[in-house]
């Protein structure tokens, strides 16, 4: 029996969350993904680094706009500190002009009900053809999402890996040796 390469898979587990102290560093906690608005088309992402244009468009570090309700968010530059509920509300506070808090926008989270359909792309972006729903995952403000891998845990499966082959070959190579001198010895003898 020999391995056959089937497919590839990606893991779509969520990977630790990491403090950053920006309020437009977002990440997601559970499931979904950002919706964005690329040349492309919409496309979807858990990169959550985020940051204002000139225009006071909530973008992604690439310059792709994320949408809230099917459309980019804008959010007045002079509107004060933003803040982001766990459910995707951005709020600000306009104190200063009479009101307590702006409601700005809602952040789309997307979910989809097959994960391997999803399509990978440039910049951490997905593609697919299936409807979208909405997610389940709540929204961690000041917060990244780091890798889902776990460095010292993939070297030491890598390493179990490398000493089973060289196991397996040297396997094969005794098994060759003994062949050889079965084969040496029956033609001696003959």
């Amino acid at each position: 029996a020999y391995v056959q390469d089937k497919a590839s898979v990606l893991d779509f587990s969520q990977g630790a969350l990491r403090a950053t102290g920006n309020p437009l560093d977002i990440a997601i906690d559970g499931e979904g993904f950002f919706t964005v608005r690329t040349p492309e088309g919409i496309r979807y992402t858990r990169v959550g680094q985020l940051q204002l244009d000139k225009n006071g468009t909530l973008i992604t570090s690439q310059g792709y706009s994320v949408l809230g309700n099917g459309s980019p968010i804008n959010i007045s530059i002079e509107s004060g500190p933003i803040n982001i509920a766990r459910d995707g509300t951005i709020t600000t506070d306009r104190a200063r002009q009479g009101e307590q808090l702006a409601v700005v926008g809602k952040i789309d989270l997307s979910n989809f009900s097959d994960l391997h359909l999803l399509n990978p792309e440039k910049d951490g972006l997905f593609n697919t053809d299936q409807p979208s729903r909405p997610a389940n995952g709540q929204i961690a403000q000041g917060m990244l999402e780091d890798s889902n891998v776990q460095p010292i845990l993939e070297m030491t499966e890598l390493i179990n890996v490398t000493r089973n082959y060289q196991s397996i070959q040297r396997f094969i190579d005794a098994e060759h040796e003994r062949q050889r001198r079965a084969i040496g010895s029956i033609t001696s003898n003959a």
